[in-house]
């Protein structure tokens, strides 16, 4: 009996030792992270780098990520930059966590992020004493097994960018508070969203520069959404994304998840600064069958066109 138990035993350390020495089986899938930007609405702007030193998934670095330099302003009307694309360990996960590096970019210069004016000036944009930054955003998603599966962020400049509050006393630039700065971001599943866009006329256009904002519908109030807010006096803080007419009339409204959106457009006159001076809301109707400004729908991976005529300025 012994002799047969200590087999036994010797028999199930080897099984447990084999076990542990074998390659893992624990299932994968793709994930690729991709970010944009919505505009901001600077004229003496001439762009606005960042540099992504880490990407988190529920607290935990993605493998294989790379630190990252870039023009964030040139993402724009549906252009995106891939940041990561790899394997992760199949589950369900809730957070997304992008890291700012503002104290040097991936090759080594200081600032890690700043805006270029046009005189190719650079403005550091820490906005206080810190080296980086950690940016927060909640997520549920499941990535399956041997499949792909693609998050887009939206880094919207026109919210997270402020003039002065910098660390720096050189800089006329600076990014908003931590918490302002969270809420300037969003994140979706790339293949949940869709695009709007067309063109913008009326005789308002050739004297005054137009945006065009996105709100959930149900969610946009003219008395409260006209009023600058935080520390970067941000109108319109409420809105999903942002295009600023071109000068041809396009505008473009990119990566909206799918859902029911109303669409509000705006008048501002543009200071000698740079800087666009708010003039008040537009009355405007779609030139386009079968839509309305107060009510699209964006369907996943679907393109929606509706061109607006502008009717009137409101006082």
């Amino acid at each position: 009996m012994f002799m047969t138990l200590t087999f036994a035993f010797v028999s199930f350390l080897f099984i447990q030792c084999a076990k542990d020495d074998s390659p893992s089986t624990e299932e994968t899938g793709s994930m690729t992270i991709r970010i944009t930007d919505a505009p901001a609405d600077d004229a003496s702007v001439k762009g606005t780098f960042i540099t992504v030193s880490g990407i988190k998934i529920d607290g935990k670095s993605l493998e294989g990520f790379q630190k990252q330099s870039f023009e964030l302003s040139a993402l724009r009307n549906g252009n995106a930059r891939t940041l990561f694309t790899g394997q992760v360990r199949a589950g369900n996960y809730s957070k997304v966590t992008l890291v700012l590096d503002f104290a040097a970019d991936a090759s080594g210069n200081a600032p890690g992020c700043y805006v270029l004016d046009n005189a190719n000036v650079k403005h550091d944009l820490r906005a206080s004493t810190a080296q980086s930054v950690e940016i927060d955003l909640q997520k549920s998603m499941n990535v399956g097994a041997n499949s792909q599966s693609t998050l887009i962020i939206d880094f919207d400049l026109r919210k997270s960018i402020a003039r002065g509050n910098t660390a720096v006393s050189q800089s006329s630039y600076s990014f908003v508070s931590s918490a302002e700065l969270k809420n300037s971001l969003r994140i979706a599943a790339e293949e949940s969203t869709g695009h709007l866009k067309g063109k913008v006329q009326g005789s308002l256009m050739g004297s005054t520069k137009v945006i065009v904002y996105a709100y959930k519908k149900g969610t946009f109030d003219a008395s409260t959404e006209q009023q600058p807010k935080g520390a970067g006096q941000i109108r319109f803080a409420g809105a999903v994304t942002s295009s600023l007419v071109d000068q041809e009339g396009n505008y473009q409204l990119s990566f909206l998840e799918q859902g029911e959106y109303e669409v509000v457009l705006a008048s501002y006159d543009q200071e000698s600064s740079g800087r666009l001076q708010f003039s008040g809301l537009l009355t405007v109707s779609s030139l386009t069958s079968g839509l309305i400004p107060t009510g699209v729908t964006i369907g996943a991976k679907a393109s929606v066109t509706m061109n607006i005529s502008i009717t009137g300025l409101l006082s």
